[in-house]
């Protein structure tokens, strides 16, 4: 079995109604795709993000919040539970997501409500260091407002490092339809702007996945429910639009929002989760990094928040159902199908593994 962590939301925060205590850890049966219920580890409210080392001996959570500045927690993995070890800030507001970079020297963070990113520095011990070693924050004159309650200001809601240009990292802000692009000094940790590329306007942009050996980033937009995929110069740091792409059926005219992006291993699918369609779209990626929708998959539950693949399965947050169910991938298709298996947790908010699997 792998040790899961499930990070869940812990106070009413108008779009959400939290119900969680923190990190609930439990186990994944990797025959059957069973959930199994373990301890529930409490520290600091609304535990909505979180990741690991590449070695899996350490996991970093963030506390998302609104009235003061959001914390990152690093914890160590032994077999059956987490163990805290520090606390550092991430100088902004509603930190939502974060990673550890490959050089492994830091932990990179996204803030929302401030539009912001820090970088976080590790220490010999896997702690991460207070104050940031780097932090820029968005100018607020370059919010789009097309959606005005989402784009008022920059609301930075994902950052990651390119896999195969590891100085090169991405800052993804709903609130300016855009994709930050910055250069990134593993020496120092020092993020340098080096422009952006646009999605469509009031597409508002959410999370991204960078297909590791063709040139393609996949992008997917929370406000206007598609996928938009760039063809992108690591040379040049321009990226050009060839998709884009609907994550909701035909015909389909609910409200509906996405949230998650999840490349497989294999490089050959790729998945949306749909808050309000309920479901998860499944794509299939051509030769060429292109796309084509092959079916939705309902979730068994409301607002799935987050996904992830965990070895041949997918684990799904189900936020206002308060669960998070395990459907099987088939390795040839890549479709998915529900195991039956679910387990309780309040207001589930992200997922991940804590073992390598």
């Amino acid at each position: 079995a792998a040790l899961i962590a499930v990070g869940t939301y812990t106070q009413n925060l108008g779009f959400v109604d939290g119900k969680g205590k923190g990190v609930y850890l439990a186990s994944l049966d990797l025959k059957s795709g069973a959930l199994q219920a373990g301890p529930v580890v409490e520290h600091g409210p609304n535990a909505t993000y979180m990741c690991t080392d590449a070695e899996k001996r350490f996991l970093y959570v963030s506390n998302e919040l609104y009235e003061t500045d959001s914390v990152v927690h690093t914890f160590s993995i032994s077999d059956s539970t987490v163990n805290h070890l520090g606390t550092a800030t991430t100088k902004g507001g509603a930190a939502c997501h974060l990673v550890v970079d490959p050089s492994a020297k830091y932990v990179l963070v996204a803030n929302y409500a401030t539009g912001s990113a820090a970088v976080l520095a590790r220490g010999q011990d896997g702690v991460l260091q207070d104050p940031p070693a780097a932090f820029v924050e968005f100018a607020h004159a370059e919010a789009t407002g097309v959606v005005a309650d989402r784009q008022e200001r920059p609301h930075a809601h994902h950052i990651s490092v390119h896999p195969t240009a590891p100085d090169q990292v991405f800052v993804v802000d709903l609130g300016s339809d855009n994709v930050r692009i910055f250069s990134f000094d593993a020496a120092t940790g020092s993020l340098a702007a080096k422009g952006a590329f646009a999605t469509a306007p009031g597409a508002g942009p959410r999370h991204l996945a960078v297909h590791p050996v063709l040139s393609v980033i996949y992008v997917v937009n929370e406000l206007n429910n598609t996928v938009s995929v760039y063809a992108y110069d690591t040379s040049s740091h321009t990226a050009t639009l060839n998709q884009t792409i609907s994550t909701l059926p035909d015909g389909w005219a609910g409200d509906s929002w996405c949230a998650a992006l999840r490349l497989s291993a294999d490089n050959k699918h790729l998945y949306a989760s749909n808050r309000g369609h309920d479901s998860i779209a499944h794509f299939t990626v051509g030769a060429d990094g292109l796309l084509a929708l092959a079916g939705c998959t309902p979730t068994e539950g409301k607002c799935p928040r987050d996904i992830n693949i965990i070895g041949s399965w997918m684990l799904v947050c189900n936020q206002n159902s308060h669960e998070v169910a395990s459907f099987a991938i088939d390795p040839a298709s890549g479709s998915l199908s529900f195991t039956g298996n679910k387990l309780e947790i309040p207001t589930p908010a992200a997922v991940c593994a804590l073992t390598h699997v």
